[in-house]
């Protein structure tokens, strides 16, 4: 309940820090992120959201691709 709030709270914080606008997270982004598990801690969150909008196109919404998170071993984006 909690973690889209978080993920879209740094994402906002990173994009203005990186001077990089995004379009926020595309409903595919929102249910991978509700999937994945958050093992390690905030630092976690916060490193995947930057990882995120580095790769995300300018002014585009940031998909599931653009975490790279994986889930025993397969990347959580080649489920969307």
């Amino acid at each position: 309940e909690e973690i889209l709030p978080l993920v879209e709270h740094y994402l906002g914080l990173i994009s203005q820090k990186l001077n990089k606008g995004t379009a926020g997270l595309s409903d595919a982004a929102k249910k991978a992120i509700l999937e994945y598990s958050w093992p390690g801690n905030i630092r976690e969150l916060i490193n995947a959201t930057e990882r995120a909008v580095i790769l995300s196109k300018e002014g585009a919404q940031v998909e599931p691709d653009d975490f790279a998170l994986r889930i025993g071993g397969t990347l959580l984006a080649d489920r969307y």
